[in-house]
C-alpha cells in the first residue's frame, strides 16, 4: 500500500489548544502544522508569518517562548482549500469542541472512503477534544458513510481494520492562560500555555505507526484516562470554583480560593474519593502515583498565578456540569457503583446549586440564571435534579434530599 503522505499535520481549530498544544508538539517534532479555521484574520496572519509563538508561563513567573516553524493555514469553510491538504496527510487533529466536531466528520469520512477504495494509506484522526465518548462517536459517524457500513469495514474496540482511518481519542490536560488583550492585538497569533505538555492518546486507535512526537504518551484503555481527566481534573477544578464561591464569595480568581485551607481540604478530599472510585472501576490500570501524584500536580497547577482563571469562568454552566455523565454527578454514580462514600462529592454538588458568581460586568452566566429560575420554580425540585443528573426520583430520594440541603 503506497504511502504518499507528507510531513504535514492538518489541525482543525487554531484556538488555544490547537496552537498551544497540538500544533506546538507536532511543530517542534518536525511536522508542518496546517491549521483549518473559520477566523479569516487568524488564517491570514498565520500564512503571512509562517510561524507563531507559544509562551510557556511557569508558576515561578519565568516565561519560555517557543517559535513554531513551517506553519500555514486554510479556511475551514473552504472545501477547495481543505481537501488538497487532507488528501496528502497521514495525521489529522481536531480541537473544535463538541458542537463543531460532527460538522467536520462527513468531510473526513469522504476522504477515508477515497483512500479505502484506492488502497491508499489511511489517515489517523487525533481527537484533542475531551469529549466523553468522542472516539466511539467519531468512529460510528465515519463508518456510517462507508458502503456496507460496519458490516464491511470495522473497528475491533478502537483498533482499526480493513483500511479504515485510525480514530485516536485523547485526554487533554493542558490549561491555557488568558492572553492579555493588548498582546492579542499586537501579536494575534501568539498564545499562552502552562508548561504541562503531555498528550495522552489511545494506544490502540492508530492505523499504522504512531507519530514520532516525544510529548505523546500512548495509554490503554483510553477510557480510563479520559475518566481520570473528567473525575479528577475537571471535578477538582469545578469544586474549587463552587466551594470558593460558597466560602469566599469576595474572591475572583481560582488561585486565590485554592489558598483557603477549607477549600483546599474539601477539594482534595473529593478528588481523592473519585480517584479511589477510578482505581476500583479500572482495576490494575492506575498506580497510586497515577492518582495521588496527579492530584498533587493538579492542586499545584490550580494555585498557579499565571493562569488567570476566574471562579466565574471555571464554575459557569451549572446545568452541564451537573448532568449525568459529567464531572460531579458522574463521580457520584462512579462512587455509588462501587459502594464507596459519596459525602465529599455530595458537598461539591450542593455548592454548585448555590453558585451565583458574576462576570466582570456584574452578570450571571445566562444559562446559570435560567437554571436557578427553573430549579426554584419546579414543583418537585428532587425530580428536577433526578432528571438532570441521572438519578431515580424514588429509590434515590434520600440522596436527592441531601443534595438539596444547605451547602
Amino acid at each position: 500500500m503506497p504511502d504518499t503522505s507528507s510531513r504535514e499535520i492538518l489541525i482543525f481549530g487554531a484556538g488555544n489548544i490547537g496552537r498551544s498544544f497540538v500544533g506546538q508538539i507536532f511543530g517542534r517534532a518536525g511536522y508542518a502544522p496546517v491549521f483549518a479555521d473559520v477566523d479569516r484574520g487568524l488564517v491570514d496572519a498565520l500564512n503571512r508569518q509562517g510561524t507563531y509563538t507559544v509562551v510557556h508561563r511557569h508558576p515561578d513567573g519565568h516565561e519560555e517562548r517557543l517559535s513554531i516553524p513551517d506553519v500555514s493555514a486554510v479556511r475551514a469553510d473552504d472545501p477547495d482549500a481543505v481537501e488538497p491538504v487532507l488528501q496528502r496527510v497521514r495525521f489529522v487533529a481536531t480541537s473544535v469542541g463538541a458542537a463543531i466536531l460532527p460538522k467536520i466528520l462527513p468531510t473526513l469520512a469522504e476522504e477515508a472512503i477515497r483512500r479505502y477504495e484506492s488502497g491508499r494509506t489511511p489517515f489517523n484522526l487525533i481527537l484533542a477534544e475531551n469529549i466523553h465518548g468522542g472516539g466511539e462517536m467519531a468512529r460510528d459517524a465515519i463508518l456510517a458513510h462507508f458502503p456496507g457500513g460496519p458490516g464491511e469495514v470495522h473497528y475491533e474496540g478502537s483498533t482499526p481494520h480493513g483500511g479504515v482511518p485510525g480514530v485516536v481519542e485523547c485526554s487533554v490536560g493542558k490549561m491555557v492562560p488568558i492572553v492579555p488583550e493588548e498582546l492579542r492585538r499586537k501579536e494575534p497569533t501568539t498564545v499562552y500555555a502552562e508548561a504541562f505538555n503531555t498528550l495522552l492518546v489511545d494506544a490502540d486507535g492508530w492505523a499504522g505507526p504512531l507519530p514520532d512526537v516525544p510529548q505523546i504518551r500512548p495509554v490503554r484503555p483510553i477510557q480510563a484516562w479520559v475518566d481520570r481527566k473528567l473525575y479528577i481534573h475537571n471535578l477538582g477544578h469545578a469544586a474549587t470554583a463552587y466551594l470558593g464561591h460558597l466560602y469566599r464569595p469576595e474572591l475572583r480568581y481560582i488561585k486565590d480560593v485554592i489558598d483557603d485551607a477549607s477549600v483546599y481540604r474539601e477539594v482534595r478530599t473529593a478528588m481523592e474519593a473519585a480517584g479511589t472510585g477510578l482505581q476500583n472501576e479500572y482495576s490494575g490500570v492506575f498506580s497510586d502515583n497515577d492518582i495521588t501524584g496527579h492530584i498533587e500536580d493538579l492542586l499545584y497547577r490550580f494555585a498557579s498565578p499565571i493562569l488567570g482563571d476566574t471562579v466565574f469562568r471555571v464554575g459557569r454552566d451549572i446545568r452541564r456540569k451537573l448532568s449525568a455523565g459529567d464531572r460531579i454527578a458522574g463521580a457520584l454514580h462512579l462512587l455509588r457503583r462501587h459502594q464507596l462514600p459519596t459525602d465529599a462529592v455530595e458537598r461539591i454538588y450542593r455548592a454548585a446549586l448555590h453558585f451565583r458568581a458574576q462576570d466582570e460586568t456584574g452578570n450571571l452566566f445566562p444559562e446559570d440564571e435560567r437554571f436557578h429560575r427553573e430549579l426554584q420554580a419546579h414543583p418537585e425540585p428532587t425530580t428536577f435534579l433526578a432528571e438532570l443528573s441521572g438519578f431515580d426520583p424514588y429509590t434515590d430520594a434520600p440522596l436527592l434530599e441531601r443534595l438539596l440541603g444547605d451547602g
